[in-house]
């Protein structure tokens, strides 16, 4: 009989980290094996997400298989949940907040501007990217684009000037 043993699922989606160890008690050592993707170690490793199967054979020819599913999680993904743009030219009163799915919590937020946390307060209109990062260091991007009305500039629209010194005809 052959056991699976030291299962190492994929830590990101997409990923080929995996990894599982098989371990043979049948017939007469030393054994072989013969993993579904090709590999002869014991130990198959860079596993992606599948259905992995081993057979170990001994050395009178005796054989036994195993199986292992290896998974992985789902895939991260940032977003930016809401925005408020700024409201006056030049002000810093712009917000973005993070939306996050996917991968595996607990998640950490580090924003270009150099803030942490799912929130950015303050911003000045400009573009700003936050790093999602899962418990498995996996990570995704998402970019916010802070806008801002444009210079408000105030212009006389007529004038009348004064015809002599000390009149109010202006």
């Amino acid at each position: 009989q052959v056991a699976i043993t030291n299962v190492t699922q994929v830590s990101c989606f997409g990923g080929a980290n995996g990894s599982a160890t098989a371990v043979a008690s049948l017939g007469t050592p030393p054994y072989t094996y013969l993993w579904s993707n090709g590999q002869t170690n014991a130990t198959a490793t860079n596993l992606a997400a599948g259905f992995y199967t081993v057979t170990a054979t001994d050395s009178q020819g005796g054989t036994a298989t195993a199986n292992v599913n290896i998974t992985q999680p789902p895939m991260l993904n940032a977003s930016i949940a809401s925005q408020t743009n700024v409201t006056c030219f030049g002000f810093n009163n712009g917000q973005a907040v993070a939306g996050v799915s996917g991968g595996v919590a607990p998640y950490s937020f580090a924003w270009s501007n150099g803030q942490s946390g799912p929130v950015a307060s303050g911003l000045f209109a400009g573009v700003y990217t936050v790093t999602v990062t899962d418990a498995n260091q996996c990570t995704a991007t998402a970019t916010a684009f802070i806008t801002q009305p444009n210079l408000l500039v105030a212009q006389i629209a007529s004038q009348t000037n004064v015809d002599c010194f000390g009149n109010n005809t202006g």
